[in-house]
């Protein structure tokens, strides 16, 4: 199998680039081959994400209050 493992991170000392390296070695170690490329810095900015694809976060839910019974 050869896989394409794309970082899209502006530090390379992130947890997401140590989450490729671990892929990476996991694929070569079972002997398959793989792409990681290395993307221009500003490639994957907010500004040049279309808007159909940015995620939002849902709204948060407003907790209810518990009823009280009657026993104690």
């Amino acid at each position: 199998m050869h896989a394409l493992i794309v970082v899209a991170h502006h530090d390379p000392q992130s947890l997401t680039h140590s989450v490729a390296a671990q892929v990476a070695a996991g694929l070569a170690a079972a002997g398959h081959t793989y792409e990681m490329p290395t993307l221009p810095p500003k490639v994957l900015t907010r500004a040049t994400v279309p808007p159909t694809i940015r995620y939002t976060a849902p709204a948060p839910r407003r907790r209810r209050r518990a009823r009280r019974t009657g026993a104690h």
